[in-house]
């Protein structure tokens, strides 16, 4: 099947068949939460406390857990989502997972007037998934989120966030013919989809049509995060492209242990190497400049069985 196909697949799929790729989103945060938790145990032992930038309704609260943190904190900007969170993290803790202070809040991420709150037992990890692409709107309110980000961090504090890749979905367009050159973002987003080319310098902007209404949306370049980032004040931002890992790299044992690329490709039918050429995403992750402080170690590391569940 050629990645053409692939992109035909998808962008003419039922709800039901593209349960399969929600998966494999669902893994790839799996990934870069845990790869978050390897690199901050590097410097710093404990019990680790969270902070979820843009947290939806909760759906990484699961993922988390198996780590044993000891607090989260979930912001975002809608506040059905932070209902739906609350009540995700209530059936958590009486189904005996909730092993975790959570907090939630909602507040209006998209503007530079945002600001993270924190509890006495500060930040170690900020995440944030599948949402930076919406602050890139406004290059001012990306640098106002990113800088939030920092400014509560202690040095040594990572940041991780898993974004669509708009440098590799850029490239995969400007080599496309006209036929199905808006295919790629119909993975993501089914429906008519026209895009703006270099509408900003930190990515570009998308429109399509869902259920007969007119949306809008943003893809961010990577490569211009790692800038954003370095220039802030952190350190070592690396890009791990989340379909092709290289080997020596730590994320790649996570993705074979967890088995979500092979579950996908026995439901689509789709083969590896075809899954390999689209690389849509990067988990991209940093480490706040400083000595970080060390404290005693915690007991219990996740295992791949807990990873596979999705809160």
């Amino acid at each position: 099947m050629s990645t053409a196909e692939v992109l035909h697949f998808f962008s003419n799929s039922r709800i039901d068949k593209v349960t399969s790729f929600r998966a494999l989103c669902n893994g790839l945060k799996a990934l870069s939460i845990a790869g978050a938790v390897k690199a901050l145990r590097e410097h710093r032992k404990g019990r680790m406390c969270i902070c979820d930038v843009g947290c939806g309704k909760g759906g990484d609260l699961g993922k988390w857990m198996p780590h044993r943190p000891k607090q989260f904190i979930g912001v975002d900007g809608s506040e059905q989502c932070i209902t739906e969170a609350r009540a995700r993290y209530k059936n958590l803790v009486a189904n005996g997972r909730g092993i975790m202070e959570a907090f939630f809040y909602v507040s209006d991420i998209c503007n530079t007037d945002f600001v993270i709150p924190s509890q006495d037992e500060g930040v170690d990890v900020v995440c944030s998934n599948f949402f930076l692409q919406f602050a890139a709107i406004r290059s001012a309110v990306l640098l106002h989120v990113l800088q939030e980000c920092h400014r509560v961090l202690p040095p040594g504090g990572i940041f991780v966030c898993l974004i669509p890749d708009g440098d590799r979905i850029w490239s995969l367009l400007q080599g496309a013919g006209d036929s199905n050159k808006f295919g790629h973002f119909n993975l993501i987003k089914c429906g008519g989809v026209s895009y703006e080319p270099a509408a900003s310098a930190l990515g570009m902007a998308y429109r399509f049509s869902l259920g007969g209404e007119d949306c809008s949306e943003y893809v961010l370049f990577p490569s211009l995060l790692q800038d954003y980032l370095l220039n802030i004040g952190f350190t070592g931002a690396l890009m791990h492209d989340a379909f092709s890992l290289p080997a020596q790299d730590y994320f790649l044992n996570y993705k074979e242990e967890l088995g979500v690329i092979e579950g996908i490709l026995q439901g689509v039918n789709v083969s590896h190497t075809d899954w390999l050429t689209l690389g849509l995403f990067r988990v991209v992750m940093c480490r706040k400049s400083g000595s970080p402080a060390r404290t005693e170690d915690a007991s219990g590391m996740c295992t791949s069985a807990q990873l596979k569940e999705d809160c």
